[in-house]
């Protein structure tokens, strides 16, 4: 499966799997129902209201074919890069530099899905998204976006996560209480570290983020970078799960 090293803000290099062309199957038929359902829906609305007058029914129409045609834009920018399809198939749109898309990179994505999907029966994004390097249908090759994948896969996530704080809350000393400010998005950035470190060995990746976090929650510590990062994540969990 081809993959992209992304640098986060905190400029630790993490790799995510590119989305394949399953996923992006499935996220577009997932995508066209929630489409199709709108546009049913609404139909039946406005034929119910018996609209008479020729203003009426130019009024239901555009209320029927701006949601319909601006969909993929509107939940690509509001959304982070993704549509209720994508979120569903964990996948997301980006930079190819690993950033954020911006809200030009979007407009322009979303202005060639005629193309890609529409003129061409999907064929024009069949064929790009298998045949090109970085799984891009000619909308991402314009814009210069790449569609990835969110989530890790499960079995390795596993692999990451330190065993679970003992059943009894009496036997589990905190040793970072600061960890309870940590976010969700952040603790996802810190299993993504250490499930990095275990996959190529580059302790630096443990080190830059330690001392970045270290920093962040004001703690000092003597444990090595990866003793550091496991002992956080099970004070978070044990923290999180008693408030």
């Amino acid at each position: 499966m081809s993959s992209i090293k992304i640098t986060t803000t905190q400029n630790i290099d993490i790799e995510y799997e590119l989305a394949g062309i399953g996923e992006r199957i499935v996220a577009t038929i997932l995508d066209s129902l929630i489409k199709a359902a709108y546009v049913f829906i609404a139909m039946m609305i406005f034929t119910r209201m018996h609209m008479s007058e020729t203003g009426e029914w130019i009024y239901g129409i555009v209320l029927v074919v701006l949601p319909w045609s601006f969909y993929s834009l509107i939940s690509e920018v509001f959304m982070n890069g993704q549509s209720l399809g994508k979120r569903t198939m964990n996948t997301r749109v980006v930079s190819v530099d690993g950033g954020q898309a911006t809200v030009g990179q979007y407009i322009i994505r979303w202005l060639f899905l005629p193309i890609d999907f529409y003129f061409s029966f999907y064929a024009c994004a069949f064929l790009t998204v298998v045949l090109s390097s970085r799984s891009q249908r000619l909308g991402d090759m314009i814009a210069g976006t790449i569609v990835i994948k969110t989530v890790i896969p499960r079995t390795n996530f596993q692999q990451t996560i330190v065993a679970p704080p003992p059943a009894r809350p009496d036997d589990y000393v905190v040793t970072f209480p600061e960890a309870a400010s940590l976010t969700d998005p952040e603790m996802q950035l810190i299993r993504d570290v250490v499930l990095a470190v275990r996959r190529t060995g580059n302790i630096q990746l443990a080190y830059h983020a330690a001392e970045k976090i270290k920093e962040t929650i004001r703690v000092q510590s003597p444990l090595q970078p990866m003793d550091f990062l496991h002992v956080l994540m099970e004070d978070y969990q044990y923290l999180t799960s008693t408030m």
